[in-house]
């Protein structure tokens, strides 16, 4: 039986990967809901957006870079880019998680800027 942060991880990972359907097929709960504001918020509606995104950006990539846990909740911090060449985006998810299958999820991003006076960086 994987822990929260393995479900978390693998669902991430296999949906940048392109293996959409599967990840949500193994993760996805039946009582999955989401807050992305795009989409209705069932499961079918998050999977095939991300799906279709995945069609659009076949080569993008996810790096994770911080892994929060607290309970059933699991939060990511991560950097996407959508192409090798792209600057990308800072990605902040977050998964309520229940005998191993994810029942609730947001999704936050912020595009990062070519030149930020931030001296730190965003990660």
């Amino acid at each position: 039986m994987l822990n929260i942060k393995e479900v978390a991880v693998n669902f991430l990972t296999d949906v940048a990967s392109g293996n959409v359907i599967e990840a949500f097929e193994k993760y996805g709960s039946l009582e999955f809901k989401h807050h992305n504001v795009y989409y209705k918020g069932d499961l079918i509606s998050l999977r095939n957006g991300m799906h279709i995104s995945h069609q659009n950006f076949p080569n993008k990539k996810i790096e994770i870079k911080n892994i929060f846990v607290d309970g059933d909740t699991v939060i990511i911090h991560s950097h996407m880019k959508l192409a090798p060449h792209d600057v990308g985006f800072i990605l902040l998810h977050i998964f309520k998680i229940k005998n191993n299958e994810i029942i609730e999820f947001w999704d936050m991003n912020q595009a990062i800027p070519e030149d930020s006076p931030n001296q730190n960086g965003v990660f």
